[in-house]
């Protein structure tokens, strides 16, 4: 099967859409198919990226990460392709790239597939500064449900996402899938080693948040509660952003500054050793479609402090963490809370609960919704003339 992903965002960029699309490109590749990627120039892009064409962008001062795409023509994309026509267009955003992938999709007559990755509504504030506060909100929403109509299959990564899209537009054609998580390597060294090496002193509790330091990531809250905490706590704050600025700003004038070491970016695969170095992982944000963090905290054998939110209740089990209120003095409580109960994860089952959603099987649940599109969908009886 020949399959085209279609992403404005992309390795080497460090973010959860471009590492699960990269992730996928290859485990599709294992399971035989032909899997092309379209995405964005990146100055830091590999010599020979194979399978992947780049398209022109310009920097984004909002999101680095995520380019201005300046989409490519029809003609360019048929050469590109060659004879190589795909069997499914799988496009993970909406707006500009999502209609060239329309597009590109009624060309060749093939199905499109459109993964729901982000709960744009909720960043409307961040990245759509252009557009009236008043109504900002609405007018992103209206906007993807009005895409999401247009395409042949939805992927939604959580049960709460499909309810809340089924909610709106009750006659979507869904498929649950999480996106998977890809195994981080560990380091083959003893935790009192690894923090050695990491200059962290023995009798630290240390918190860990891996995450893109943006607003509405909710950092604030944690660099807050952590002033309410006593000198043996140390947060790592794992992750870059067009907020950090802002954050360390906070963290002096709430006078925690010295209570928080800032990690900044690290490539996916090299996030082991600050997962095994940590006692305790911590959560802020509201704003997540899926539980894939989560995840991978739990494949680290750490309990979880995060703020109530529809991902972290889905996830997120009273066995394997606690869940705070949307406050520092809720939120400091809460880690607090785990240091009294002891809550570790040492079981077993409860460490292979976060390997119920890899990669590998996402790939293989992906690809029976590409055959099962494949079968319904032929010329001139296809989802997206009548929808």
């Amino acid at each position: 099967m020949r399959i085209l992903f279609i992403t404005a965002t992309y390795t080497p960029s460090i973010n959860g859409v471009a590492i699960t699309v990269a992730n996928l490109k290859k485990e599709l590749e294992k399971n035989g198919c032909d899997v092309t990627v379209l995405a964005p120039d990146n100055p830091q892009k590999l010599k020979d990226e194979n399978g992947v064409f780049r398209y022109f962008s310009l920097p984004n001062p909002l999101a680095k990460d995520y380019p201005i795409p300046i989409t490519p023509s029809l003609k360019t994309v048929m050469k590109m392709l060659g004879s190589n026509k795909p069997d499914i267009i799988h496009v993970h955003h909406p707006f500009n790239v999502g209609y060239f992938s329309r597009f590109i999709a009624k060309y060749y007559n093939v199905p499109l597939v459109f993964t729901y990755h982000t709960r744009y509504d909720e960043y409307a504030e961040s990245y759509f500064k252009f557009l009236p506060s008043r109504f900002k909100k609405v007018f992103i929403q209206n906007n993807v449900d009005s895409f999401c109509k247009k395409v042949d299959l939805i992927v939604s990564p959580s049960i709460s996402i499909t309810n809340s899209l089924l909610k709106r537009v009750p006659y979507l054609n869904i498929a649950t899938i999480p996106s998977g998580i890809a195994e981080i390597p560990k380091v083959n060294l003893p935790k009192e080693v690894i923090r050695k090496k990491l200059d962290i002193p023995e009798n630290k509790t240390v918190l860990l948040v891996v995450c893109r330091v943006s607003k509405e990531k909710n950092l604030s809250l944690i660099i807050k509660s952590i002033s309410q905490l006593s000198d043996h706590h140390l947060l790592m704050v794992v992750g870059g952003g067009n907020y950090e600025k802002q954050v360390k700003e906070l963290a002096v004038k709430e006078g925690v500054i010295d209570k928080i070491r800032f990690i900044g970016l690290v490539e996916h695969e090299k996030l082991g050793i600050y997962y095994q170095a940590a006692d305790l992982f911590v959560y802020s944000s509201t704003t997540e479609t899926q539980g894939l963090i989560f995840l991978e905290a739990l494949s680290f054998g750490l309990s979880i402090v995060a703020v109530n939110s529809e991902a972290s209740r889905e996830w997120v089990s009273k066995d394997m963490g606690v869940l705070t209120e949307n406050t520092p003095e809720d939120f400091a409580k809460g880690i607090l809370t785990f240091k009294k109960k002891g809550l570790k994860i040492t079981s077993k089952t409860v460490i292979d609960y976060s390997k119920q959603s890899n990669v590998t099987m996402t790939a293989r649940k992906l690809l029976n919704e590409y055959e099962l599109l494949r079968k319904r969908y032929g010329p001139g009886n296809r989802l997206l003339e009548t929808g």
